[in-house]
């Protein structure tokens, strides 16, 4: 009994050692772009200057993402489907793992082509 637990122990070391390993070959190897290249974009629009006067963001004018403010100048995407507005960098970082808006977790990637 102790001799089939110490063999799935060592399988299961051996596979999480697999798996990191080659994790951290595809980081080095792949441009970052390309490591990301089997998800499907998002259809984020180019960031604007965030200005109080002349705001289309949803709902209260700070970043849900880094839970700071917006301030006048900052550079935001505002999303499309949702029209919730973050910190350029901080939403380009969000959608690197998830797809998303992280205010309301409306979807925002685009659908797939029909075939």
């Amino acid at each position: 009994m102790a001799s089939i637990l110490v063999v799935l122990v060592c399988v299961a070391a051996l596979s999480f050692a697999l798996h990191a390993a080659f994790r951290l070959l595809r980081r080095r190897c792949l441009p970052r772009s390309a490591a990301h290249a089997d998800k499907p974009g998002t259809l984020l629009p180019e960031p604007v200057v965030f200005s109080v006067r002349a705001t289309a963001v949803a709902g209260a004018p700070e970043c849900a993402i880094c839970l700071a403010e917006l301030a006048e100048g900052d550079r935001v995407h505002v999303l499309p489907a949702c029209s919730h507005g973050f910190h350029a960098q901080c939403v380009e970082t969000w959608f690197a793992g998830r797809s998303s808006c992280p205010t309301c977790r409306t979807e925002c990637r685009p659908p797939p082509p029909e075939p």
